[in-house]
């Protein structure tokens, strides 16, 4: 019998709840939300609004801005998304681009790498960034993959079938591990 292997994915952007909550029940490991450099107090809200809402996934600070402003956001979130390499001593789960160019020659995409940090050291994995019309079993010892889920053309309006075709196919994926 197969058994079955278990593959993170980090959702992002999102900013809607019905949107976050669709993925809470796929059991997305992490959603990314957009940090608003200009306005970090909604992103703090948008971000209360999840913790109240949701149950399973690790929120992650999509953060392009200022350290500051990250760092202002710490206690809130589970982790960030950093354009660069983190110098800043956070203990918790932390992606970035990375320049493994061992990856890189396998696949021709942005690869992230997920690094979590604690008392006990560091742990890290690589996340292959794809788009929804892909099939991930093309990548069969991915151990992560970044997706955009899209976003509401109206409230409340979403077009789910793309995002339910892919988590279609990457449980199959791990059925068949």
């Amino acid at each position: 019998m197969n058994q079955k292997t278990n593959i993170q994915v980090l959702a992002y952007p999102v900013t809607d709840l019905t949107i976050a909550r669709y993925l809470a029940a796929k059991s997305v490991h992490f959603i990314g939300i957009p940090v608003d450099p200009n306005n970090p107090d909604e992103s703090f809200r948008l971000i209360q609004t999840f913790k109240e809402w949701l149950e399973g996934p690790q929120l992650i600070a999509v953060c392009y801005a200022q350290e500051e402003v990250c760092k202002a956001l710490w206690p809130a979130v589970d982790g960030f998304m950093l354009p660069y390499e983190h110098q800043t001593g956070f203990n918790g789960i932390c992606f970035h681009p990375t320049r493994d160019h061992t990856l890189h020659a396998v696949v021709d995409k942005q690869v992230w790498r997920c690094s979590i940090a604690s008392e006990r050291g560091e742990d890290s994995s690589a996340f292959i960034e794809m788009d929804l019309e892909e099939d991930p079993s093309q990548y069969p010892t991915c151990t992560g993959f970044v997706i955009h889920p899209g976003h509401e053309s109206k409230t409340g309006i979403f077009d789910f079938d793309l995002l339910e075709r892919w988590f279609e196919r990457l449980e199959a994926m791990q059925e068949n591990g």
